[in-house]
């Protein structure tokens, strides 16, 4: 492989009218392996499977178009005048170092915006000067769905964007004469793509990186029926009086071409229609843009308005709403208020009923405290009393005690010369001891019962028994000394 052929590149220049199918066509492209821009612009509602396109391209052409006095939907001719002058010479410095930032070094790379059609004198110098070959695939679509398509979106006059397709598909054919091409139609590329891309390769002389079978399933998820929104017969468009004769030749060559192939026999006619185009720009372009202005501005009111009174329905709506919410909330708050009411007075009637209770059980308890006042007092009084009895039968413990004492030493006494007269009198002895043992033993149980004021009384008796007993002793010490005598 020779040096020229290793650093040979290809450029695909998708070129088409806005909501043409350019950015279908891109896509499918992509599909069969050609490069797409580094910086895609990113999918929109009405493009929603992408453009294809490079964001920094798109850039780039706004501001080369207004260099130039134009912009995007300005049907006049670009001043051809520009094409030879210092500002192209500073535009195509900087679209050498974009090529290069959004392609850097791929072999064969799609370059789609609608702006190029229009452009197509720069852009093949640029190309030129990059060293990169430049191939135009042409795609178009009825005129009159293209209008519909940009009245929608932008709010385009139709016979405004009938001159929009006329600039566009006539001046992408004149500056793409000298390139290999092919043109294709959106209906054709959506009811047979690999038809059209097998005919453009063929077209073109270049080979896709990918075989269109192996890349259906890819390209049959993306190129589908809903892409394309609006429909009308070409047929019908072609013999519709009402349309300007330009458009409808202009269409009539470009679906043929699409169809059977390219015919150079037609450029003559395109060159004529092409160039009352470019003449009536002067004669009608100021009027024309006066004119599409103040319906810009009328369709702008009408838009304004239409929000307007959207956002006013919006209003009142939510006014009605929040009139209704405002309804309910009003009588929520009577059911709150009636609530409240019937609450409150639920718990005054316990307020009521629980301080009665609590009045009830305090004069209980104060009840209870009195008679436990009484009962204290009583037993305070019987304590006082029992102690009182307590201390006099302590008090007559004592005085028996000590006279029981006194007694039992006389008794002792009385038993000693007893003894000491009766001598050895066993019986009288032994009797005379048991006795004494016993009136001891009371009175040692005596002695150790003092403390207790029941026990005392229990043991007063126990004292007169003592003394009967000693009375006994004393009977019988005389009985004894009877017998002596």
């Amino acid at each position: 492989m020779t040096k020229s052929r290793q650093n040979r590149r290809t450029c695909v220049l998708v070129l088409g009218m806005h909501r043409s199918g350019t950015s279908a066509l891109s896509g499918v492209l992509n599909k069969l392996g050609v490069d797409a821009p580094a910086t895609l612009m990113p999918a929109h509602a009405t493009n929603p499977k992408g453009f294809f396109e490079s964001d920094k391209v798109w850039k780039y052409q706004e501001a080369l178009l207004s260099s130039a006095g134009s912009s995007w939907d300005d049907w006049r001719e670009i001043n051809p005048g520009w094409f030879s002058s210092a500002r192209m010479e500073e535009f195509l410095e900087r679209g050498l170092e974009l090529l290069q930032e959004e392609f850097g070094n791929s072999p064969l790379f799609v370059l789609k915006d609608p702006r190029i059609c229009r452009l197509m004198p720069f852009w093949k110098a640029l190309l030129a000067e990059a060293e990169i070959i430049p191939k135009a695939l042409h795609i178009h679509r009825n005129p009159i769905e293209v209008a519909s398509s940009l009245q929608k979106r932008d709010g385009i006059d139709p016979s405004y964007a009938y001159l929009l397709w006329m600039r566009h598909v006539l001046d992408a054919e004149y500056g793409s004469r000298n390139l290999p091409r092919h043109f294709t139609s959106y209906t054709m590329l959506l009811e047979g793509w690999a038809r059209v891309v097998t005919e453009a390769e063929r077209s073109m002389k270049l080979s896709w990186p990918r075989l269109p079978e192996l890349a259906a399933a890819e390209v049959g998820d993306f190129l589908t029926s809903d892409l394309k929104h609006h429909a009308e017969r070409v047929e019908l468009t072609l013999t519709n009086p009402t349309l300007s004769s330009w458009m409808r030749d202009t269409l009539e060559i470009v679906e043929r071409w699409s169809r059977k192939g390219e015919d150079s026999a037609d450029y003559p006619r395109l060159d004529r229609i092409r160039e009352m185009l470019n003449a009536s720009g002067p004669a009608f372009g100021g009027l024309l843009t006066r004119g599409r202005e103040t319906a810009r501005r009328v369709e702008m009111a009408k838009s304004e308005l239409a929000a307007s009174a959207a956002k006013i329905a919006e209003r009142d709506g939510a006014l009605e709403s929040l009139r209704g919410e405002l309804a309910k909330a009003q009588e929520c708050l009577g059911e709150v208020q009636t609530a409240k009411v019937t609450l409150e007075a639920a718990r005054d009637e316990e307020r009521r009923q629980a301080q009665a209770d609590l009045d009830a059980e305090r004069a209980a308890k104060d009840k209870q405290i009195a008679t436990l006042c009484k009962e204290i007092e009583k037993a305070d009084a019987a304590r006082q009393a029992a102690e009182r009895l307590l201390a006099e039968t302590l008090t007559k413990k004592n005085a028996r005690e000590r006279r029981l004492a006194e007694d039992l030493r006389d008794s002792e006494a009385a038993i000693a010369t007893l003894r000491d007269e009766l001598g050895a009198s066993a019986e009288v002895q032994d009797l005379a001891t048991r006795r004494l043992e016993e009136l001891a033993a009371q009175l040692a149980e005596l002695a150790s019962t003092g403390t207790a004021q029941q026990e005392t009384a229990t043991q007063v008796p126990s004292l007169g028994e003592a003394e009967v007993r000693l009375g006994g002793i004393d009977a019988a010490h005389g009985e004894a000394r009877l017998r002596e005598t």
